[in-house]
């Protein structure tokens, strides 16, 4: 991890920036004599790789392959799945050569590739004074467009270099790395995070435990509880009886998976600090250091550095989070996971009724993000990075920042949230996680804020009031009362509410701007339960 972070410290500095400049001008000035792709390759391997090796301490080397009077550089390595990883290809050309013809040969090079070894490649095109960038799917090749080469694409070549043979961050390889099965890097750093709370726990633990603790409001149901207990149970490998035992495991659960988020996005801070005592060395046990080494090995595997010319914000954390909490876990907490494409949906829908422009918007109950990153490709819309100066960049980066915020009681989701969000905003420049604007926060309470919002969407959680603990039940119902919120009609529900229901008059009294547009999704039964209709 401390050389992935001395690579992005390189990456965003005033010297990499010079150097980048200087290897511009060199460049066209060389190549405007240069009269095959070898040649235009050595100009490369003289005056630009030598530096990014220098620089960041990565060995790389290049299988050559000429073919068709193209000069093919193509970075492989054999993995046991390949098609998880990313895969480059430098084709170096003549300057004044035919693009066209150029391309088509590339293309029948990479089905041929494809067929050969199975892998996928993001390929570079370059003549020294002229640069694209293909994508190749198996079917069919995108593209985005022969661009004069300048800084922001010498840039793009150095961060495809340095990625390359990364894994991808893509859902599923964090479930391949780390869904808890027995034995696994993941369930050994659980069990040993569970051991120091029950057996090794400091004031400072226990402080960190007692806050945590607090903000979770965990369905009482009996039958959610029976379930609840016996999967994480299962997940310890042990019998948690007690409720103190039920909340150190989903304690020692929800620290584990931070820890992996965390290290993935190379941030050691927390907002809450909730879940920082795993890193006190003083206090970690032989088990749990080794455990995190095991974890730091396979994050340290990761690309985390984009090099996409195409936008494309996703939830990378939602299904390794589902795996990591059980059902009956997630259930308790009224957590219901949306789907991308129906946060697209309602987030179209809504901005197309309302004929919203410039808005600002909020998901409430924001969980690991899907809402949020669904406004912003909207906002976003379909945008080329590859033709984006660092001055829009930066614009964009501000207008996201600006435009779109969330909340969560949720402290872990609250951090998967950010982290999607830390990961959405990385094309248009590196953001300090303490400027994300997703907070930990309770959005079922009443309270006055300046800040109004055109658009409130979002999926509230889904869990019976009387259901959540009494102390905390009370408040609500108090604040119910004061707002005329229960009918009383006992026979229509009317001395109830869903947790849903709330947050969405809430939110609406707290939130919504004067022409804003409240768009939730929420069970059937608020259209015949008399306490919605107040």
């Amino acid at each position: 991890m401390e050389k992935v972070n001395d690579v992005r410290k390189w990456l965003s500095g005033q010297e990499y920036r010079r150097f980048l400049d200087a290897v511009d001008a060199k460049l066209k000035k060389e190549t405007n004599s240069t009269k095959s792709g070898l040649e235009t390759a050595f100009l490369f391997e003289w005056y630009f790789y030598p530096s990014i090796r220098e620089n960041t301490g990565i060995e790389f080397s290049f299988y050559r392959n000429v073919s068709q009077s193209i000069e093919y550089h193509v970075s492989r390595m054999t993995r046991q799945n390949p098609q998880q990883y990313h895969h480059l290809v430098i084709a170096y050309i003549p300057k004044d050569a035919d693009i066209s013809l150029m391309m088509n040969r590339i293309q029948l090079y990479l089905e041929r590739l494809f067929e050969k070894i199975n892998i996928s490649y993001q390929v570079i095109i370059t003549d020294g004074n002229s640069m694209t960038c293909l994508k190749w799917n198996q079917e069919t090749m995108v593209h985005s467009g022969w661009k004069p080469l300048d800084r922001n694409h010498l840039d793009f070549m150095v961060k495809a270099i340095v990625m390359d043979n990364r894994k991808m961050l893509i859902s599923q390889n964090l479930l391949d790395d780390f869904v808890i099965t027995p034995k696994s890097c993941t369930s050994e750093l659980v069990i040993a995070l569970y051991e120091m709370l029950k057996t090794n726990c400091t004031e400072m633990m226990k402080s960190q435990f007692l806050e945590w603790q607090n903000a979770m409001y965990l369905s009482r149901d009996d039958k959610e509880n029976s379930k609840r207990k016996m999967d994480v149970s299962r997940i310890i490998g042990e019998n948690v009886a007690s409720q103190s035992d039920e909340y150190k495991a989903l304690y020692a659960l929800q620290t584990a998976y931070s820890v992996i988020v965390r290290m993935i996005i190379q941030q050691t801070e927390d907002e809450s600090n909730l879940f920082s005592w795993c890193f006190d060395k003083e206090q970690q046990s032989k088990r749990l250091q080794k455990a995190l080494t095991d974890i730091r090995n396979v994050v340290n595997q990761y690309a985390v550095i984009p090099f996409d010319f195409e936008y494309h914000p996703c939830d990378v954390f939602s299904d390794l989070y589902m795996q990591f909490f059980p059902a009956s876990v997630r259930h308790s907490m009224g957590e219901y996971f949306t789907p991308s494409w129906i946060a697209d949906y309602v987030v179209n829908k809504s901005v197309a009724m309302q004929g919203l422009e410039n808005y600002h918007a909020i998901d409430p109950c924001c969980g690991s993000g899907t809402f949020l990153l669904s406004v912003m490709k909207k906002i976003v819309g379909d945008i080329d990075l590859w033709n984006l100066s660092a001055i829009e960049k930066e614009a964009t980066r501000k207008k996201i920042l600006d435009h779109i915020h969330g909340i969560d009681i949720n402290p872990i989701s609250v951090l998967s949230a950010k982290a999607n969000y830390w990961l959405a905003l990385q094309p248009f420049g590196d953001t300090a996680m303490n400027e994300i604007p997703v907070h930990i926060g309770d959005s079922a309470r009443f309270y006055d804020t300046k800040q109004k919002y055109e658009l409130i969407v979002g999926n509230p959680p889904w869990v019976k009031v009387e259901h959540l603990p009494p102390t905390y039940v009370e408040k609500l119902k108090t604040e119910c009362q004061m707002k005329h919120l229960l009918s009383g009609n006992k026979k229509f529900g009317g001395t109830s509410l869903n947790l849903c229901a709330l947050i969405a008059n809430a939110s609406l009294s707290n939130l919504i701007a004067d022409n804003g547009i409240l768009a939730f999704l929420m069970p059937e039964n608020v259209l015949s339960q008399n306490s919605y209709l107040h």
